[in-house]
């Protein structure tokens, strides 16, 4: 028949002990201490040892020592029922006031941005260059500044393979090629790993 190992019951023994102090000892004074470790030895057997650890965490809950039943049911996790949650609507609760003044303060931020700019297509890394630009519109900025900036621009659009705008600005030529004798022509990226029939 199977049975857990003498030293599980001897260690489930020795806490409960600790745990239950003389009620433990009163409870079983009465039965022959081989024959109820034998019978607990059998009742466990086809309990998980993960399990076992759980029901014997379970002692610190439960009032006094328990029996085998009692304490093969502490080994079982109880099932845990789901709290009601209600359904998803599509409904939208009305703003409030703080709400409508602190959307209208996050739109103020939002449009504080450079990305927003009316010269500014969008948000990337030469946003600078579209500020001082606008800043140049209201007479803020120096002739230097308007130069770097369009300057900018312009090699930002050549680089970033953007078309010229509508306002016919001419892309930029790339450098001429330096001649090299490893590079043969014009090829594709990686087009050398490529056996030439």
């Amino acid at each position: 028949m199977a049975r857990v190992p003498d030293h599980v019951i001897d260690s489930l023994f020795r806490r409960m002990a600790a745990m239950y102090g003389s009620a433990y000892v009163d409870k079983w004074r009465a039965v022959p201490i081989k024959d109820m470790r034998e019978q607990w030895a059998q009742g466990l057997a086809f309990v998980s040892s993960d399990d076992l650890r759980y029901g014997i965490a379970r002692l610190f809950h439960h009032p006094g020592p328990p029996d085998l039943p009692t304490f093969i049911g502490l080994c079982r996790h109880e099932a845990v029922p789901l709290e009601h949650r209600p359904a998803l609507t599509n409904g939208r609760s009305p703003m409030t006031p703080e709400g409508l003044a602190e959307l209208a303060r996050i739109k103020g931020i939002v449009n504080a941005n450079p990305a927003t700019l009316p010269n500014a297509p969008r948000a990337d890394g030469i946003q600078w260059a579209y500020k001082l630009l606008d800043k140049a519109t209201r007479g803020q900025a120096n002739a230097h500044q308007v130069a770097f900036a369009e300057d900018a621009i312009s090699r930002w659009k050549a680089s970033h393979h953007v078309a010229a705008d509508a306002d016919n600005d001419a892309p930029l030529e790339l450098p001429k090629r330096i001649a090299s004798p490893h590079i043969y022509g014009d090829r594709e990226p990686g087009s050398d790993d490529e056996v030439q029939p």
